[in-house]
């Protein structure tokens, strides 16, 4: 075999595109991978300019790269895209060399399409996540394991009334104060919500809600990113909207007890008799005094809760005199909806302010008994759970909906009994109930099925107790 019968082999078994070209712009011989890929025979390729088959929008480059050619200057990587015969288009990378004497060129061309459209796909990618995180309403941050800011979105520049350049660099703590000074405090922020004052550029501070997570880069190195919320104006609001219903409440509290005051004096008949149609009307304004007193009692007292402001006396108490009270408290009531109260006990001694437990333990069964039908039964019940005493209502009743149980220790929550009964409430006694619970480092609960009734639960600490302790 001749060396050029090897050549011809050696091109015709290349997988990569090559060919002989002239500076007229014309193939005077491609191999057989040109056929593959762009779908023209060999003849269809040599007999047109191969400009013919230059993506428009390429041909111009093209041209400038092949003047150079014919200057004797050598293609390295050249990038261009040619037109299929069934439409399609793709994109080739070309090295040749420079045009001989005799005009020739020599080049070789490798099929990179798939690489631009990956390529591609990613700056997509890239671009729309860069208008994500630059329209989220939220700022973002991002910083390095030495804590220098690495980016900001526009979210956060309006946030810190700064620049991204102006601050790619510099310590996060110029934003953050100590939030990501060592490593330890990193690592009790990453993953939680915290709050934190934050620094603007004209050195004000707000209050910003901080979720702090740790990312890789791909570059093996720890990178840190921060969610931040100004929340200065929603606290200010919190703050405004508390002052306002306590002085409201505090306003309001002299004038209806005066009210009520009165209005039990009119229905005593201390007045004069009335006839029976003024005392049906003093009946229910009286009625109605007594619920917004409470209402407003109830404001008062958990405002205090809310706040941490309300006084506890703890200690060790026995559960039994705290059970008694509480269901002699409610006796009268129970016995109106013609409701059974019932107690199964245990002699246990908790750490607590047993008036405040008994306000709690009230307040549960007060709500049992709401919604319990006429001869139906409310039983209390005690058990032991780790170090806690479980203090358990049950009631009989329709039961919760699932999607409302979350809810029910809420302020201004109320449960929907779906009968015609009025069962109206101020929405806070469950409110309360938690916050005395939680102030003695216990919890609450409640389990309940449709139409079987409820079980609300609170725990309190078990007390340990020495010689002399119990008061």
């Amino acid at each position: 075999m001749t060396t050029s019968d090897e050549l011809d082999r050696f091109f015709d078994l290349s997988l990569d595109l090559l060919c002989i070209a002239g500076i007229d712009g014309r193939f005077r011989r491609v191999n057989p991978a040109f056929e593959t890929l762009l779908g023209y025979t060999r003849e269809e390729l040599v007999s047109r300019p191969f400009f013919d088959f230059v993506y428009p929008e390429d041909r111009e480059v093209t041209l400038a790269e092949l003047v150079n050619l014919r200057r004797g200057a050598k293609t390295i990587a050249f990038e261009n895209r040619y037109m299929c015969k069934d439409g399609s288009v793709k994109w080739l990378a070309w090295t040749a060399s420079p045009a001989t004497p005799d005009g020739r060129i020599y080049a070789a061309a490798r099929d990179i399409t798939r690489a631009k459209e990956a390529e591609d796909a990613l700056r997509r990618s890239e671009a729309r996540t860069r208008s994500i995180i630059d329209n989220l309403l939220g700022g973002l941050v991002t910083a390095d394991a030495d804590g220098k800011i690495e980016s900001m979105n526009r979210a956060a520049e309006r946030m810190f009334g700064s620049t991204s350049p102006s601050l790619i660099g510099a310590q996060i703590a110029v934003l953050f104060g100590d939030a990501f000074d060592d490593a330890r405090r990193r690592g009790e922020i990453i993953g939680r919500v915290t709050e934190w004052n934050a620094v603007r550029a004209n050195g004000e501070t707000f209050v910003c809600e901080l979720s702090v997570f740790e990312f890789d880069a791909g570059d093996r190195t720890r990178h840190f990113a921060a969610h931040v919320l100004d929340v200065s104006e929603r606290e200010e609001v919190e703050r405004m909207k508390k002052d306002f219903v306590a002085t409201v409440s505090h306003e309001l509290r002299t004038p209806l007890t005066s009210i009520h005051g009165s209005l039990g004096l009119l229905a005593a008949g201390v007045m004069g008799e009335l006839n029976a149609e003024a005392a049906k009307v003093v009946s229910v304004a009286e009625r109605n005094s007594v619920r917004l007193v409470t209402l407003i009692n109830d404001l008062l007292e958990f405002e205090k809760l809310d706040e941490g402001k309300a006084t506890f006396d703890v200690r060790t108490v026995p559960l039994q005199p705290i059970l008694d009270d509480s269901i002699a408290s409610v006796a009268a009531i129970a016995a109106e909806a013609g409701v059974t109260l019932e107690i199964e006990s245990l002699d246990a001694l908790v750490s607590g302010d047993a008036a405040r437990l008994t306000q709690a333990l009230v307040n549960l069964l007060s709500n049992a008994v709401k919604f319990s039908h006429a001869g139906g039964v409310v039983t209390v019940s005690t058990r032991v759970v780790d170090a806690f005493v479980e203090i358990r209502v049950r009631d009989r009743g329709v039961g919760i909906p699932q999607h409302a149980q979350k809810k029910l220790f809420q302020r201004f929550q109320q449960i929907d009994s779906g009968d015609a009964r009025s069962k109206s409430g101020t929405g806070l006694g469950l409110a309360i109930c938690r916050a005395i619970i939680e102030q003695h480092g216990g919890s609450v609960g409640v389990e309940s099925t449709e139409g079987e009734g409820s079980t609300f639960w609170f725990r309190v600490p078990m007390a340990r107790v020495t010689t002399g302790e119990l008061a």
